[in-house]
């Protein structure tokens, strides 16, 4: 009989681990370690964007970076359409047969570059296709899907690269892993979409592998959901997770199609701001685990799967100016807490492990840059020496913020007027105000992993008291980091979740908005209007929990929070 997913049974799962003995050694204390035979490699924007031609001249200088591989994303020149050069990061799954001979520019000009110590290079592909992906059922279109397999690795093959990574994330394109999508364009049941989708995966792997049998083929990421929505989601089949149920059948597929001596990559991104050891092996064995809730090949999942932890270099979640190469001030991590989450990475990952870099608009900086100052040559010297034997009981210091945002805090009190201004004249009408002071505990060791802060049983008796009103570092909480709060209400009787809209509005938010739940439910990301219809309690007190994730900028509630009503409108 299938598994079924359920918050008690992921929670046992995947959490259970926190406390293995396997972590420690005789005596107790983690021991020192080292990282022989494991290779660090960057993902970055920038490399999805250049031209191959300019590779010469930038390998030179990333010799010095510490890096032993990068992603990269090639260009084609389509027969169809000469003199136009297109991106290939999202044409490999289109569903339109391409040719080697719309890649022989860039495989010329890459097969002449002097690579050095960058040995492990993997090309990028998603799955994501600009205009359409093939139908599951479409076997015309997953006959060409599989011949352009075959191509992108005699590419890899004549280029020198390990094999590819697979970023399966849909962004705003076609929702190729949706169930309830794929349901509405056939007639077929459920069980006939899954077998399908799996026998894709298993065909799809295979045909690299047969073309290189001992290809990398690495996926962002592993098994879906993700921890947190294994605790939150009432799903009775992995299948229907909401936009990717279906990647888990995939990867089922994959699993059972990748020939013995290819190596199949897990590049997990839950690990992108961890630092410490224990965190990262923590998620290492949670990914492990999440395949008996998840897999219907778990045992195989299990021994085929390779783990990469993932850390985001310039990490910041959005927020603008979020890395600097010049201020390290800014910077979640400085070179020292840099090298030890490397190294600590590299000692919990099986073969490889992966640096986010973004480089975007929003103002972070590329790990891969050709002009770097003199702080990223001691990023860049922090790679090099995290292979070096190092204590894995290494604990970071506190990120010290001692910026004055008194100016920022007024800002908020304007911001936080107006929204309830515009909030009144959208219909709705307050019901509670929350209490002026909230539980407030700074969480720098990532505590909010393995134990139940949203719950009743979460002993908050020695957290601190602060006001909604200012961002913490306006009263006294000098520094960056995680943090919870949280905060029990009396919600009046007689609302009605049917007839009324009920909403948890906040007047204005700090930095590292994550996570909100209410009475033990994660109800949804935080923001400033969350529906808690179907959630509240009318009539009984109520606990709130919230989740920041900050690392740069002023932090956590900036503005009163309150419950709001209005009535539902009739629909005709």
């Amino acid at each position: 009989m299938r598994k079924k997913l359920n918050r008690s049974a992921a929670l046992a799962v995947c959490l259970a681990l926190l406390v293995q003995a396997d972590l420690l050694g005789e005596s107790g204390a983690i021991p020192a370690s080292t990282v022989k035979g494991k290779k660090l490699i960057c993902i970055t924007q920038k490399l999805n964007r250049i031209d191959v031609a300019d590779l010469p001249a930038m390998v030179d200088i990333w010799q010095e970076s510490g890096y032993d591989g990068v992603s990269l994303n090639i260009w084609a020149d389509p027969l169809s359409s000469p003199g136009e050069r297109k991106s290939m990061r999202y044409r490999w799954w289109l569903g339109e047969k391409l040719h080697y001979q719309e890649f022989t520019r860039d495989i010329n000009i890459l097969k002449k570059v002097k690579w050095g110590r960058l040995t492990d290079n993997l090309l990028w592909m998603t799955t994501f296709a600009i205009h359409k992906n093939p139908d599951w059922f479409d076997e015309k279109g997953w006959d060409i899907l599989l011949q352009n397999a075959r191509l992108a690795v005699k590419v890899i093959d004549e280029i020198g690269f390990k094999g590819l990574i697979l970023d399966r994330e849909s962004y705003s394109g076609d929702k190729l892993w949706d169930l309830a999508t794929v349901r509405e364009r056939t007639s077929r049941s459920k069980s006939d979409i899954v077998q399908k989708v799996m026998q894709r995966g298993r065909i799809w792997a295979k045909t690299l592998s047969d073309e290189n049998p001992q290809i990398v083929l690495g996926f962002m990421t592993g098994y879906a959901p993700s921890w947190k929505d294994a605790l939150h989601l009432q799903i009775a089949d992995v299948h229907e997770v909401p936009g990717e149920g279906l990647w888990n059948a995939f990867l089922d597929g994959m699993v059972q199609g990748l020939g013995e001596q290819a190596l199949l990559v897990n590049f997990d991104q839950m690990s992108y701001v961890d630092s410490q050891y224990r965190d990262i092996m923590a998620r290492k064995d949670m990914c492990q685990q999440q395949s008996v809730v998840v897999s219907r090949v778990a045992d195989l999942a299990r021994r085929r799967i390779s783990y990469s932890a993932g850390l985001w270099t310039d990490c910041g979640f959005g927020h603008t100016g979020r890395f600097s190469p010049t201020d390290v001030c800014v910077n979640h991590r400085d070179p020292e807490r840099h090298k030890h989450a490397t190294h600590n990475a590299l000692v919990a990952s099986d073969h490889y492990v992966w640096h986010w870099s973004e480089e975007g608009p929003e103002g972070s900086y590329s790990f891969l840059t050709t002009t770097p100052t003199p702080l990223m040559r001691q990023y860049w010297q922090a790679n090099i020496d995290a292979h070096k034997p190092m204590d894995l009981d290494w604990k970071p210091g506190l990120c010290y913020d001692t910026t004055d945002y008194s100016h920022a805090d007024a800002e908020a009190a304007k911001a936080d007027a107006e929204f309830w201004k515009k909030m009144k004249n959208d219909g709705y009408r307050v019901v509670a105000d929350l209490p002026e002071y909230w539980k407030f505990f700074l969480d720098t060791e990532l505590f909010c992993r393995w134990f139940k802060y949203w719950g009743a049983d979460c002993d908050d008796r020695s957290w601190l008291l602060l006001r909604p009103s200012r961002c913490w570092q306006s009263q006294g909480i000098r520094a960056n980091d995680n943090a919870l709060y949280r905060v029990t209400f009396d919600a009046p009787a007689g609302l009605d979740g049917e007839k009324q809209e009920i909403v948890l509005a906040f007047g204005h938010l700090g930095s590292g908005a994550k996570y909100a739940h209410l009475n033990g439910v994660y109800i949804d990301d935080l923001k400033q209007i969350i529906d808690v219809s179907k959630t509240l309690k009318p009539g009984e007190p109520n606990l709130v929990a919230l989740l920041f994730m900050n690392l740069q900028g002023p932090g956590g509630l900036m503005g009163q929070v309150k419950l709001l009503v209005r009535d539902r409108k009739e629909t005709p």
